[in-house]
């Protein structure tokens, strides 16, 4: 009996040390596997793109000429996912325009999305959703002295000669001409004399897109823009 007793507590023993073995085995290989590295999205990182909308703060109104870069005075910037903005994070700051469809919805409080092609005078041959835009600080209605209604102010004085009992009336002004007033409504924004000509070739390059070129007429002459007057 003890005999039998004492070879079924060496089997006992035999069995626990057996698994006991198996165990640290496969604790073993358990933490000793490779782990598989975790796969990056090509280009992820780059999907954060950025519009350099102009700054109210350190806007000049009636025209005058900021000689500070214009996107040293933006506020922070949008992250956006746009593949239209091509202004990509972490690159030289450049002002680029964007489709109004997407841009509109993106802006901050305060701001505006701003037709390049000003979308009363080209929406029957441009698109208004996909006209480029840039985002302005101001109500080009009823805010005067703000970058966006500065800029409205400027094109209207040059629709002006073109309206009924314009000097210029019933001719039509060219894409060429809307290009220089273009420019020159950008500067009365704040921007500089180089951020104007960029942000006005991107807009002749769009209305190429559309077949309208230099030397034809724009599509048509906007009505008068009911823009609130200075100081009421």
């Amino acid at each position: 009996m003890k005999t039998a007793a004492k070879s079924k507590c060496l089997s006992t023993s035999w069995r626990l040390g057996l698994v006991f073995c198996l165990a640290i085995a496969a604790f073993q290989l358990l933490f000793s596997a490779p782990v598989a590295p975790v796969k990056s999205v090509p280009g992820l990182e780059n999907r954060a793109w950025k519009i350099f909308s102009l700054a109210f703060q350190r806007h000049q109104p009636s025209g005058a000429q900021v000689s500070e870069p214009q996107w040293k005075r933006a506020p922070p910037p949008i992250q956006l996912a746009l593949s239209d903005v091509l202004a990509p994070e972490n690159a030289t700051p450049s002002i680029t325009a964007a489709p109004y469809g997407e841009l509109r919805r993106a802006l901050p409080k305060g701001f505006q999305a701003h037709h390049l092609n000003q979308d009363a005078a080209f929406r029957d041959a441009i698109p208004s959703k996909e006209g480029l835009a840039i985002g302005m600080y101001g109500n080009a209605f009823t805010q005067p002295a703000t970058p966006h209604y500065d800029v409205h102010a400027s094109l209207e004085g040059f629709w002006a000669s073109y309206r009924r009992g314009g000097d210029l009336y019933p001719s039509l002004p060219t894409n060429a001409e809307y290009d220089q007033a273009l420019q020159q409504a950008l500067q009365a924004g704040g921007f500089t004399l180089e951020e104007a000509g960029e942000l006005a070739r991107q807009a002749a390059e769009q209305r190429q897109q559309f077949d309208l070129n230099p030397d034809d007429p724009v599509p048509r002459v906007p009505q008068r823009l009911p823009q609130k007057k200075p100081g009421n």
